[in-house]
């Protein structure tokens, strides 16, 4: 840490111990006094300077820690964790914060200075932001989700939202595939047909050349361009995750794409499922028993997240609500619980139960009372063997809504799992691509407000009238973006 940053960041803790003690409403009097220092002792404190058992002492009046610092763990202790955690040993982490190593021995105790803790945390990456240790109060309730449905480009709509500084929590969406695309590539080629025949007859490669499913939209590249990407990046607060579903033949232009447009590539979620028919071209005669493609059985989600800003996750969360996963939320649970859902799994529905208490072991194993950590696979009941991953059956004539003609209708179990993987309580979803609203529909259901562009009229309208049957009473669909007057888009600044 060069000398410039040192001063800063020690200013900045500084100024946060500000923050913490105008958050407490207390004069810097009667701090210094609650917490037995003098007030220049407080005032060095607050200027980025003194002790460290004073800054602890003031913390504690103040009921304030440091955002990575585990609760109910002393300050010490917290920083000799993070460095056992970081794989340093106490002479690696001096020689790169420059401190001794009797300083650091000191800071682990929870005593020393306030340099040498800026300088050690600054080494460990850990944010100097002061969060409250425990909200004295209840939370105002969340408001009730808003849903927007906007006709159109949705790069015409992100650049808009950006113009105006508009941001969403995360958005989750289902571009197209483009096989169409892939297909016209090989559809060039001038190979003889695998069929037999002369030279010049029907190539087998020429038929995949038409749209999926005769759908006008599936053509093109915009789900491969990186300028779409960009423009989602730029109405995605810092953090915020984005899921998109790909195809599995060109899942990796999709992937490319994102990652150039300035997201770092999270993970990929297998969404496997039994039904399904192979779209292959079968030879006949002598190679009878022969094809082109294998039968599908499962579709790839991207999970990506536009950097952070802030110094660590923890401070990124605390001053945008993204940086993170909702863990809890989406834990599967465990054998013992699969029984309790076999009912709803017969319905078609989730069998994620929450709030659900369990032992603290199951055959020796350690389990959470919620469940099971939420994994990259999800599936849709092949075998009662998977049932340590989330269940989600393909898209039911419900899911659907009657006079949904839309052919990619992703199911509504799967869509609100998603959902409330990414976004924060009270966030706000996009889909630019929205189809027929399925994560609209979603979103609303968990809570969360939504917006959603579809260049299609017609479904636009599909989605506006499945939207407004799972909105709060008294709530209503907006079809025009107002942005003053819409709480469900909120700016990140």
């Amino acid at each position: 840490m060069n000398l410039y940053n040192f001063e800063a960041a020690t200013a900045m803790l500084g100024k946060e111990l500000v923050r913490a003690r105008q958050h407490r409403r207390m004069t810097r009097s009667a701090l210094a006094m609650h917490a037995a220092i003098s007030r220049v002792t407080l005032a060095n404190l607050e200027a980025g300077r003194g002790s460290l058992s004073s800054l602890i002492a003031a913390l504690k009046v103040l009921g304030h820690r440091f955002a990575d610092q585990m609760p109910e763990v002393e300050l010490g202790r917290s920083i000799a964790r993070a460095r056992k955690r970081a794989g340093l040993s106490q002479e690696r982490l001096c020689a790169l914060a420059r401190v001794s190593k009797p300083a650091l021995v000191r800071v682990e105790r929870g005593e020393g200075n306030v340099a040498t803790l800026v300088a050690a945390m600054d080494e460990l990456g850990l944010s100097r932001s002061l969060v409250a240790v425990a909200i004295e109060s209840a939370p105002p309730p969340l408001p009730d989700p808003t849903g927007q449905v906007l006709l159109g480009d949705c790069r015409e709509h992100m650049r808009g939202f950006a113009q105006q500084g508009l941001m969403f929590d995360a958005i989750v969406t289902d571009p197209p595939y483009h096989l169409s695309s892939i297909s016209r590539r090989f559809g060039r080629k001038k190979a003889a047909p695998l069929t037999g025949g002369e030279p010049g007859s029907a190539n087998p490669y020429r038929t995949l050349a038409s749209r999926f499913m005769r759908q006008t939209w599936d053509g093109g590249d915009i789900a491969f361009d990186v300028d779409t990407w960009r423009a989602v990046h730029a109405v995605l607060k810092p953090g915020g995750h984005l899921v998109a579903f790909g195809g599995t033949r060109t899942f990796h232009r999709l992937a490319v794409a994102i990652e150039d447009a300035g997201f770092e590539i999270r993970d990929q979620i297998m969404w496997l499922f039994g039904s399904g028919f192979p779209k292959s071209h079968n030879l006949k005669g002598e190679h009878k028993g022969q094809g082109t493609a294998l039968k599908p059985a499962y579709e790839p989600i991207l999970i990506a997240r536009k950097p952070i800003r802030e110094s660590s996750v923890a401070a990124n969360v605390l001053r945008f609500r993204t940086g993170s996963i909702n863990i809890d939320a989406c834990r599967v649970p465990t054998d013992e619980l699969i029984e309790m859902g076999r009912a709803g799994r017969k319905r078609g529905s989730s069998v994620a139960l929450e709030g659900v208490g369990l032992p603290a072991t199951l055959g020796g194993t350690v389990t959470h009372a919620k469940g099971r950590w939420p994994a990259n696979v999800i599936h849709d009941g092949i075998d009662e063997s998977w049932s340590r991953y989330f269940y989600s059956a393909k898209a039911s004539k419900s899911d659907r809504g009657s006079g949904n003609n839309h052919p990619t209708v992703k199911p509504n179990d799967l869509m609100r799992y998603l959902v409330r993987l990414v976004t924060p309580p009270g966030g706000t979803v996009f889909d630019p691509f929205m189809g027929s609203g399925s994560t609209g529909v979603a979103a609303i259901q968990e809570g969360f407000s939504f917006a959603g562009s579809e260049q299609q009229a017609e479904y636009v309208e599909i989605a506006r009238g499945r939207i407004a049957k799972v909105m709060p009473k008294h709530g209503s669909v907006l079809s025009e973006l107002q942005p003053e007057e819409t709480p469900a888009i909120r700016n990140a600044s």
